[in-house]
């Protein structure tokens, strides 16, 4: 579980992904290319939806959200998906930012919760952080 040591609004770049993979590289790629945000990783919508809630990671604080489209299940094994993750994230304020990371579409009804899509880390994942994260 991710615990601040300070909070700097917009600082942390949300990874919502099940692949410990993945989000071993992307967090590889984060820390080199941009030392000054926090990487914080989630594996399903349950486990985001509690940070959230108990106060963990602070919506203001979040200053990109990458999703993919399938996570682990939900506790009462309900299937659980990154545009869920985006619909909960707007319903507690948030009003950033989101980066398709799937590897296969989202529904296309969901299509507008993001402003883009990319691969889930490398250069063109960078290239996409570069693009879309707020600057201070």
């Amino acid at each position: 579980m991710f615990t601040p040591l300070y909070s700097m609004t917009k600082r942390v770049i949300l990874y919502v992904e099940d692949d410990p993979i993945s989000i071993y590289y992307a967090r590889l790629n984060v820390q080199q290319h941009f030392p000054d945000r926090e990487f914080c990783s989630f594996r399903s919508g349950d486990s985001l939806e509690d940070a959230i809630t108990s106060g963990s990671v602070a919506v203001r604080d979040i200053g990109i959200i990458c999703a993919d489209e399938t996570l682990l299940a939900r506790q009462n094994n309900e299937p659980s998906y990154g545009w869920q993750a985006v619909e909960f994230l707007r319903s507690q304020g948030y009003r950033g930012r989101a980066l398709d990371i799937s590897t296969f579409s989202m529904p296309s009804e969901k299509s507008h919760l993001f402003i883009a899509r990319c691969p889930k880390f490398g250069k063109e994942f960078i290239a996409a952080l570069r693009k879309y994260l707020p600057t201070e």
